[in-house]
Order: C-alpha cells, then sequence, then structure tokens
C-alpha cells in the first residue's frame, strides 16, 4: 500500500518530515487502509508519487489516522 511514499508512523514523524523538507512540495495523504474514498484514491496518489520519486521535488506520504490523531 503506497509503496513509493513515506510513512510516517506517530505526530513527530509527520511534523519531522515536513519540517525537514527545506524547499520540496509535501503532500501528505491522511485516510485509513479501510475507508472506501482513501482505497480509491490509493491507485492514483502512488502513480503521482512514482512519478515524481526521480525530481526529488515532491515528497509524498500517508499517513494512518490511527497512528498519528494529533496532527
Amino acid at each position: 500500500y503506497f509503496k513509493n511514499m513515506h510513512h510516517p508512523h506517530n505526530d513527530t514523524d509527520v511534523k519531522n518530515l515536513i519540517t525537514n523538507s527545506g524547499d520540496k512540495i509535501v503532500i501528505v495523504k491522511f485516510g485509513a487502509t479501510w475507508c472506501p474514498p482513501c482505497v480509491a484514491l490509493a491507485p492514483e496518489l502512488e502513480e503521482l508519487a512514482k512519478e515524481y520519486a526521480s525530481t526529488e521535488k515532491v515528497v509524498f506520504a500517508f499517513v494512518r489516522m490511527s497512528d498519528c490523531e494529533g496532527v
């Protein structure tokens, strides 16, 4: 699930990812693996993350809401 994305595991990881990404664009998908709209959107986001992986200008992340409730 989201192979080409970062997977922060807690609130601190999310904040660090955003803070330490410098001038990169950070796109964070907040969701749940059991959520039908989240699952429907997954292939599109995965494709974008894969497409931009080599540019190093955009960072994609998927945050499970159950892991990061304080963000």
